[in-house]
């Protein structure tokens, strides 16, 4: 997401690259842990720079983030000084959940401009939270491990890097044009949307990795080493579909799938043989194991934006403030 506050990121790039240290499998750089909880407590300490950058309007929830971070950060030291890698890594991704909980807080809606051609669609600005509750078929056996006849999912929408893909997804949940909609399963997907907004088309949208904004129209040429910043290449990726016979130029405005990804289907360097040519625009965060269970016959209950609806930009309606970068340049 766009950095406002650096004293921020560089705390979560510090705590990011603990994450990177603890999956070396003979002896651990324990003094370095250590050193970089340091440094990101001497970052996030100073309180009034760490929150900097949040709107009044949410400055109660960054203090609260922020608090939880700060105390959590106690509990990561504690287990370095003990040698536990285990403890380690599951109390530093609770932190990092908090860190990233500021950061979206102080997070701007889009740094950069749409072409104008596309000024006229819904546009998401930033990150939203949608709750996709799937029904079996009455032929199919209830969920496990529930024995439930549903299933809910929680996906994770990303409008700083797919804003025209992850708007027209959030536009059509509101809408409840997803309800009672029928999904189709096969081994590398569950698709849905069908016959939702046929016909209409979204140009291909998708931000190589280390870019400003992203590129439209143009799927990506992994051969130079493009990479994507929302990869297709994970287990519950959520993207547009395409329509039979479309060009790679465009993707259906209403149709869209969950990626089943696998390492034992992919390609060299471990991708998806259809990697840079989607637009990904978000990922199953909550129950992505149901995906594997749905089955011919299940269906849509209902797709609710649970969190982030206000950053939904429609035609004419004017796009949130972006507020000025704190302690540095702005980034990321």
């Amino acid at each position: 997401m766009p950095a406002v506050n650096l004293r921020v990121r560089k705390a979560q790039e510090a705590l990011e690259s603990i994450q990177f240290q603890l999956r070396i499998p003979q002896r651990k750089p324990w003094a370095d842990m250590a050193a970089k909880v340091g440094a990101a407590v001497e970052l996030l300490g100073e309180r009034e720079a760490a929150l900097a950058g949040a709107p009044p309007s949410v400055a109660a929830d960054a203090d609260a983030a922020l608090d939880r971070a700060l105390t959590g950060l106690a509990g990561v030291r504690g287990a370095i000084d003990a040698r536990d890698p285990g403890v380690t890594a599951r109390r530093l991704g609770v932190v990092l959940a908090d860190v990233a909980a500021l950061e979206v807080l102080q997070a701007p809606g889009l740094v950069f401009a749409l072409p104008r051609d596309l000024e006229s669609l819904p546009r998401l600005t930033g990150r939203a939270t949608v709750e996709v509750v799937v029904v079996r078929g009455p032929k199919n056996a209830p969920f496990e491990p529930a024995k439930s006849r549903k299933a809910t999912l929680i996906a994770t929408l990303d409008g700083y890097s797919a804003p025209v893909t992850a708007g027209a997804f959030t536009a059509n949940a509101l809408a409840g044009a997803y309800n009672g909609t029928k999904l189709t399963a096969t081994g590398t997907a569950v698709l849905g949307g069908a016959g939702v907004r046929p016909g209409e088309v979204l140009p291909l949208e998708i931000l190589p990795a280390g870019a400003f904004e992203p590129l439209y129209r143009a799927p990506l040429e992994l051969a130079t080493g493009e990479l994507p910043t929302l990869p297709l290449s994970i287990y519950g990726a959520l993207a547009m579909a395409r329509p039979p016979g479309s060009p790679a130029a465009d993707v259906s405005a209403g149709e869209f799938f969950f990626f089943l990804f696998s390492k034992q289907q992919a390609g060299l360097g471990g991708l998806a043989f259809d990697e840079g040519e989607f637009p990904v625009f978000g990922y199953v965060t909550g129950n992505a194991a149901a995906l594997a269970q749905i089955a011919a016959g299940d269906s849509v209950e209902s797709v609710r934006v649970v969190a982030g609806a206000d950053r939904l930009v429609k035609p004419g309606a004017a796009a949130p403030t972006v507020p000025a970068v704190v302690d540095g340049e702005g980034g990321s």
